[in-house]
């Protein structure tokens, strides 16, 4: 009597190494992935292309993963000029920064549309000035822009201790 059941000699290899393949998959698939994050702005930054007679410091801390707070001012004369509050904020899995200037009531909020490495761009195209607010920090210098279709102006940042 002959047997129409093959055994393989692989069949065992072939299990052990789907199993182990699983494994891995799962234990990848569970990891958390790295979110992209605003931690190379933190510090103190001092503007170095700024107006002769002024000087304008920005700072940034990290309130929690999905908070940062940012404070802007200007001084000359030691004299505040200018100041303002600023605040990336993720909601919903997307960030937006949140800009309150003086005599403002509330903060625009501006949609962060890119984000790549140390570097990212925040837009809103219904207010005229700016549309599009970008920040690259580069090393030890930090520059920022603010734009519309019919200007730009640039700070250049260098950190402070």
């Amino acid at each position: 009597m002959t047997s129409n059941y093959k055994v393989s000699l692989f069949y065992p290899i072939n299990m052990r190494s789907i199993f182990i393949l699983c494994i891995l998959v799962i234990s990848f698939s569970c990891r958390e992935q790295a979110s992209p994050n605003f931690d190379w702005l933190l510090g103190n930054w001092e503007r170095v292309n700024e107006e002769e007679g002024k000087v304008t410091y920005e700072f940034w801390k990290k309130i929690t993963d999905k908070e940062y707070k940012g404070l802007s001012f200007t001084l000359k004369s030691n004299d505040t000029i200018f100041k303002e509050n600023m605040q990336l904020l993720k909601i919903d899995g997307k960030w937006n920064l949140h800009v309150l200037a003086p005599k403002e009531p509330h903060p625009t909020v501006f949609k962060v549309t890119t984000m790549e490495g140390n570097s990212f761009i925040a837009e809103n195209k219904e207010i005229e000035f700016p549309t599009k607010i970008a920040y690259k920090q580069m090393d030890t210098s930090l520059n920022a822009a603010v734009s519309n279709k019919e200007m730009k102006i640039s700070f250049e940042f260098k950190k402070i201790e």
